[in-house]
């Protein structure tokens, strides 16, 4: 009994040393709120670590909870490696905000312009599927049924045996169901494709045009799609909803739907760019990208991100989920704040959403 007794009590003195692991200083009452948040969300089991990032003019916050992996009271930092999951579509979106701002393609353009001769999908009604439809989630492309049909699947690596040969296969036996542009329907096949579509255009692989068009631009030298010896060595471990490790996902032909890995320091830096009003080519694509591209009666999207118009703000916004990390992005353009939450448990968190009505 005593050991019993012993055990479960060093069980909690664990798990109560991994709840206080923080850098928050508690100085200010917004200091409190944020760490009131951040334990709340550690009693559910939301995340083992989690890095909270804050920008205002001239403010730069950024929080540190729980530990990189379970167990060894490391605290993760703004160079920690995450999984960013579909955040990812927003740079996907972005990529194509570039060539519309360029004039290489109209955001309407019919996708089969950029297909290959031996794969064309059928027009619906004579609406054909356009390249903005699959940044804003109106195409009509299913979400992620030919990934789960493939003989291949791996519910553990799901997208890593999935090949640009089996997506166009996949297509070349589409037949659409409904008007491409009427609803939403959110599909990381149509993502996907929109950045095997671009990449293909620009002659190039889609890790190389992300480097040459907006990480280097930006200096973001911890974002990638394939991990450097550097980022494997910052990398969280990633946990399942429930616990479990997790590796990390591979992409193949869909990396476009949600393959990049960063940090907090990066993701700072891109959501400052994305609020930025300098005349650059980039961001005007990014303003462009907010835009909304289609508006229904639950959503409004630009090209990859998500829009919240309100009376008072207008937010942009993106999540994401992998097998072992959730993440969350909110920009409020207009004002030049944002909120940004990168965790290492597949496990949404409402820290960001909580955060985003006070900031």
């Amino acid at each position: 009994m005593k050991r019993l007794v012993l055990f479960s009590l060093l069980a909690f003195t664990a798990a109560y040393a991994a709840a206080q692991n923080t850098d928050n200083k508690l100085a200010t009452p917004f200091d409190r709120y944020v760490d009131s948040l951040a334990r709340d969300a550690y009693k559910r089991k939301d995340y083992t670590g989690v890095m909270i990032g804050l920008v205002a003019p001239g403010v730069t916050k950024t929080y540190a909870y729980g530990e990189t992996v379970r167990g060894n009271n490391t605290l993760p930092d703004a160079n920690t490696v995450y999984e960013i999951g579909s955040i990812t579509k927003t740079f996907t979106g972005l990529l194509l905000a570039l060539q519309v701002q360029r004039g290489k393609i109209k955001a309407d353009d019919p996708v089969n312009k950029y297909l290959p001769d031996s794969v064309k999908i059928p027009a619906f009604e004579g609406v054909p599927i356009t390249m903005v439809s699959l940044s804003n989630h109106t195409s009509g492309l299913p979400r992620f049924d030919p990934v789960a049909e493939d003989p291949q699947f791996d519910s553990k690596a799901p997208y890593a045996n999935f090949t640009v040969n089996k997506l166009f296969s996949f297509l070349r036996s589409y037949q659409p169901s409904r008007k491409p542009g009427a609803k939403y329907d959110y599909t990381n096949i149509g993502a996907g494709l929109l950045g095997t579509l671009l990449a293909r255009y620009a002659n190039t692989t889609f890790a190389q045009l992300l480097q040459r068009e907006i990480f280097l631009p930006l200096q973001l030298r911890d974002t990638k799609l394939d991990l450097t010896p550097s980022m494997k060595s910052r990398l969280a471990q990633g946990y399942s909803s429930d616990g479990k490790p997790a590796d990390t996902w591979e992409f193949k032909a869909l990396a476009g739907c949600g393959g990049i890995k960063s940090t907090m320091n990066d993701m700072i830096r891109y959501a400052k760019a994305n609020m930025s009003t300098a005349p650059t080519m980039l961001e005007k694509a990014m303003q462009l990208s907010h835009r909304p591209t289609y508006s229904g009666k639950d959503n409004t999207v630009g090209m990859g991100w998500h829009v919240i118009a309100g009376k008072h703000r207008t937010i942009v916004w993106h999540n994401g989920q992998t097998g072992g990390y959730y993440s969350m992005m909110y920009l409020e353009p207009a004002t030049g704040k944002a909120v940004i939450v990168l965790s290492n448990t597949s496990k949404p968190n409402t820290i960001g959403d909580l955060l985003v009505q006070k900031w």
